[in-house]
């Protein structure tokens, strides 16, 4: 299947994902209550926590599907290094779930600051995540195997399916059920189990024959074991980086206060919306191009993925940044939500929108195989960042992280990207800058700045009014990215010279 096609499912797939993730919270918020979204927001925390436990093992199944794709590593091989990776993923999967189910007490009665929701509904509903979460997460493994396979359109729709039942579900069972956390949460785990199943039965329908059993290989684990073990310990400490905000605000916080930040990072995260889903795309295709010493092709394909995720990223982060409040209302409807949560969202919006350029030289370092300057960079980052996180979180807030997230993107951006692009693609750094990422981001910056003097502050508008204009600011700002952008201007042409030849002469 083509990039381009591959990259389309995955973006539906992570557009429909987060797209029903975020319409559905107004709904919790009014069939359970602030206070109770403030515990479904801990529930997505302890999903990403678990993320840490990964090992590297979820991108190392993608890549080594990706090389055994491009024959580079044998269908013998690939199979006895999955069956060997999953008896490792299920008992850590195991160990978690004990650990959850036997802590749930305490963390009910000391760490989550309730008001109104007695101990005993939160304990019940730990007690039920202690399931779900571990069953989630197993999910990932099976993700990066197929996405290395690269059957993303699947993947795609299988996402779309399960988004659907995990949110919109839920509003058919507390209408039949009644609303209660533990309806939600016996909902989730059932949802659980019927997804783990359904992504085994289909990645395991998808391995080569080679009529032969895979078995455990210790042999297989030490062959990956060097480029699992980096992203291990990157990943957990990119976790532990992007996460120790919110673990330390779920303690300090109010549940009510907590649902409001949980609200406003929500938002945010509608930055990355495009770039997940271009990076299971481009990491294998580059891992792919480098195994084949095809390496003009893999930094070609690495400057056009930049600059369509500059034009995206530049349209949504300016939109949330320059018009917080106004979008946070058209989405909840309420003018207190609006006003708590549009400081936290614009600080969030703007420090994810540095991170999704700033993943780029992580896609560089991944296709290489050579990750310790990544791994050398987390543990420096991580030595300053937790401190600093948890003093400005007691200190100062929720906006007091934002504005330290932001700060942490912006210098990691003008420095970081400089030394990788000089390690691995000596005289890359000043052409990526020049051409794919600073046109788009000066220009839509203008352009933003001109409609913030044509529409001030439209909070006060109706509704429907602010989500139209909030809408049209987002499609201004991208149609004019993607006019400043070479590759997109070039696609854009294209597009319309074969719509032009089918439809023939007027």
């Amino acid at each position: 299947m083509s990039l381009k096609k591959n990259t389309a499912a995955n973006c539906l797939g992570s557009f429909y994902l987060t797209i029903a993730n975020i319409l559905v919270i107004p709904f919790y918020i009014s069939y359970l209550g602030a206070e109770a979204y403030g515990l479904v927001g801990f529930f997505t925390l302890l999903q990403q926590w678990l993320r840490m436990f990964d090992l590297g093992l979820t991108p190392t199944l993608s890549r080594e599907a990706a090389r055994q794709k491009s024959d580079s590593v044998s269908v013998e091989a690939f199979k006895n290094l999955t069956k060997s990776l999953e008896y490792f993923y299920f008992a850590i999967a195991f160990v978690v779930s004990v650990f959850m189910i036997f802590s749930s007490r305490w963390v009910a009665m000391f760490w989550l600051k309730k008001e109104a929701i007695s101990v005993e509904i939160i304990w019940q509903s730990l007690l039920l995540m202690g399931i779900t979460v571990p069953l989630r997460w197993v999910l990932s493994l099976y993700r990066g195997g197929l996405t290395g396979m690269e059957k993303h359109v699947w993947l795609s729709a299988f996402t779309v399916i399960s988004a659907t039942m995990r949110t919109f579900g839920v509003i058919l069972v507390f209408e039949t059920a009644g609303a209660s956390l533990p309806v939600f949460f016996m909902y989730q785990v059932i949802l659980a189990v019927i997804e783990v199943i359904t992504i085994i039965v289909y990645f395991h329908s998808n391995l080569p024959d080679t009529g032969r059993t895979a078995k455990f290989s210790w042999a297989a684990l030490k062959g990956v074991g060097l480029f699992a073990g980096s992203i291990a310990v990157t990943s957990g400490l990119w976790l532990l980086i992007t996460q120790a905000d919110r673990f330390v605000l779920s303690s300090t916080l109010l549940l009510s206060d907590f649902a409001v930040y949980n609200l406003a990072i929500t938002a945010a995260f509608v930055v990355g919306l495009f770039s997940e889903p271009v990076s299971r795309v481009i990491m294998p295709r580059m891992t792919s191009l480098f195994s084949q010493n095809r390496n003009q092709e893999m930094i070609q394909l690495y400057r056009q993925a930049t600059q369509c995720v500059v034009v995206l990223t530049t349209a949504i982060t300016g939109t949330l940044v320059v018009y917080s409040e106004p979008v946070v209302y058209a989405w909840t409807g309420r003018q207190d939500l609006a006003a708590a949560a549009s400081p936290i969202l614009r600080w969030y919006a703007l420090g994810n929108g540095i991170l999704n350029l700033l993943a780029f030289q992580y896609y560089l370092q991944f296709a290489c195989g050579q990750l310790k300057y990544h791994l050398r960079f987390h543990i420096a980052a991580a030595i300053l960042w937790l401190p600093a996180v948890s003093f400005v979180a007691v200190r100062y807030g929720a906006i007091g992280t934002g504005k330290l997230w932001s700060l942490l993107q912006l210098i990691t951006f003008v420095c970081w990207t400089w030394y990788i692009h000089q390690k691995f693609v000596p005289g890359l750094h000043g052409r990526w800058l020049k051409e794919d990422v600073l046109p788009v981001v000066f220009t839509s910056s203008a352009v933003l700045a001109g409609l913030q003097y044509l529409l001030p502050d439209f909070v006060k508008f109706s509704r429907l009014q602010c989500l139209s204009a909030s809408a049209i600011i987002f499609t201004v700002l991208f149609l004019t990215g993607a006019l400043t952008s070479r590759f997109c201007r070039e696609q854009l042409l294209m597009y319309a010279c074969k719509r032009k030849m089918t439809n023939g002469p007027t």
